[in-house]
């Protein structure tokens, strides 16, 4: 196998751990508290709007960011 393709596998599984996560965490924010959605209705954003907003801050880069941390090891053994 090539350094390209070891890559690639290794980019894939993280990919997959990653959605698998951040799936989770979306279906999570359904039972999530959402009293913070008058805010939104005041600032002209809609409810669906406003769940979209609060799924892009939970896919967000400083959510991620742990994710990114554990990843960086098994990369390095490229560089």
């Amino acid at each position: 196998m090539t350094i390209e393709d070891e890559i690639r596998k290794l980019a894939r599984t993280y990919a997959d751990t990653l959605k698998k996560q951040i799936d989770k965490r979306v279906g999570e924010m359904d039972s999530d508290d959402d009293s913070h959605f008058p805010i939104y209705q005041v600032l002209g954003v809609g409810n669906e709007e406003g769940r979209l907003i609060d799924v892009y801050q939970n896919k967000g880069p400083k959510n991620t960011h742990e994710f990114r941390q554990s990843v960086t090891p098994d990369f390095d053994r490229f560089a």
